[in-house]
């Protein structure tokens, strides 16, 4: 299943269904702040969010990236925290399902078809932060690119003609996700299709090289 699935169950659940609000956010703004009781599961409709702590230096530290489909804050609510951690932050334009942690506890905790998908999911999200971490271990820019695609599924692909990545959104929340500026990712992606890994049309990439991305990484 499909995480757009399963929220889509989750917003229909007899439950759920009318007993939740939804809330926009401009860009770049913090929705949350770390002390902040938890008494809603957030999920995000549109847009991206991050979660955010500060270094004693004053240095902004991306925990987490969360996109559409995205469940915010269970983690905390079912490990025993009650109030936030972080800051929860806007990257783009931003609407969040607000749902009483109460009622999204009830139907993914006694409801069994709603805990077997529930625990499908988090499988999933295991797998991608695994894949986030692993690609942040890269140091350059272009590794981490390189390490994005391969790691899309390209490798299972027999026949590139017509594959394409698309990353997420823009090239600003792509940027968030790798750690790195807006500028020096686009740069670095500039200078991987001059060379011949890719070819660059907007925010999707056609033409890869697949040997070429092993190499570098």
């Amino acid at each position: 299943m499909e995480q757009r699935d399963f929220v889509n169950s989750i917003l229909k659940h007899p439950l759920i269904d009318g007993n939740y609000r939804i809330e926009d956010y401009k860009r770049n703004i913090i929705v949350k702040t770390p002390g902040t009781l938890i008494t809603e599961i957030g999920i995000v409709l549109k847009g991206y969010l991050k979660a955010i702590i500060y270094s004693k230096y004053g240095k902004e530290m991306c925990e987490s990236i969360f996109g559409p489909n995205s469940i915010i804050l269970e983690y905390l609510h079912f490990s025993g925290d009650k109030r936030f951690t972080y800051n929860l932050g806007s990257i783009n334009h931003c609407r969040i399902c607000w749902i009483p942690i109460e009622l999204f506890s009830k139907v993914v905790l006694e409801d069994n078809d709603f805990s077997k998908m529930y625990i499908h999911q988090l499988a999933k999200r295991g797998m991608e932060n695994q894949r986030i971490i692993t690609c942040l271990g890269y140091k350059t820019v272009r590794e981490r690119v390189a390490y994005w695609i391969i790691s899309s599924g390209i490798l299972a692909e027999e026949n590139l003609e017509n594959y394409e990545v698309e990353f997420p959104v823009s090239q600003e929340v792509f940027s968030e996700i790798l750690h790195v500026t807006r500028s020096s990712l686009n740069q670095e992606l500039q200078r991987m299709s001059i060379d011949g890994f890719f070819k660059v049309k907007r925010n999707v990439l056609k033409h890869i090289d697949r040997d070429k991305l092993i190499d570098e990484i």
